[in-house]
């Protein structure tokens, strides 16, 4: 998204009139209102809602997913970006948030605006977010009524991560396998994937990768796989 040329400066910072008066230390080049020193922990620095992305809300309040975009800039601003999935199954961007970290203060503040400005939200039964979405009970206190999901994408990307660091002959097959249990259709077909993953392991249910995935992954299948 491009920043209009009319805009005097690209960004401002509000400063929570909770929060105490902050002195400037700078030299003055650059006009900027900082949110540091002062007594209130929010920091939700920007957010964008344009009357389009309202409608495409109205229309399709069912499914959201909220995603998380690191490091925007200089200062690591975090970029929450809503999207809802119009009727060509086309992702379309209906709020944006651009705050200083991912704590729990700055997310209820995000989701607080957001409701401010979609009285559709009542309507959202289905939140999707990948696995490194902070304080996920922020969502539930959020949104109560919504069954919360992780986006399969972001589930096989960080899965054939960790599978990458097997030997050649046993990575091509465990990829296989984690892409057979995150698209298992009946409980039979999972726990046929998960034994067949062992095995190619070695069978040592230590090992890191399988590990991992029982303390991460297995409690939570309802998040993540299809069935």
């Amino acid at each position: 998204m491009l920043v209009p040329g009319v805009w005097v400066v690209y960004s401002k910072t509000r400063v929570c009139t909770h929060g105490q008066t902050y002195e400037p230390r700078g030299n003055g080049k650059r006009v900027h209102n900082s949110v540091r020193d002062t007594k209130c922990t929010v920091r939700v620095n920007a957010r964008v809602t344009a009357t389009s992305n309202e409608e495409a809300f109205q229309t399709f309040p069912e499914v959201i997913t909220v995603d998380t975009t690191h490091d925007t800039n200089s200062n690591r601003y975090k970029l929450f970006s809503f999207v809802v999935h119009d009727v060509f199954v086309k992702g379309q961007y209906v709020h944006y948030a651009l705050v200083q970290t991912e704590h729990m203060v700055n997310l209820r503040r995000v989701m607080e605006i957001f409701k401010s400005n979609n009285p559709e939200w009542t309507k959202v039964r289905v939140v999707i977010t990948d696995k490194a979405f902070h304080e996920k009970k922020v969502l539930l206190e959020i949104f109560p009524k919504a069954h919360q999901l992780f986006c399969q994408w972001h589930v096989l990307t960080w899965l054939k991560k960790q599978a990458g660091r097997l030997a050649p002959n046993v990575k091509k097959e465990v990829k296989s396998l984690i892409r057979l249990l995150v698209y298992a259709e009946s409980t039979q077909g999972y726990e046929d994937a998960k034994v067949a993953l062992l095995e190619q392991l070695g069978g040592d249910s230590s090992h890191p990768l399988y590990k991992t995935f029982q303390d991460n992954w297995d409690s939570s299948q309802e998040e993540w796989v299809t069935y």
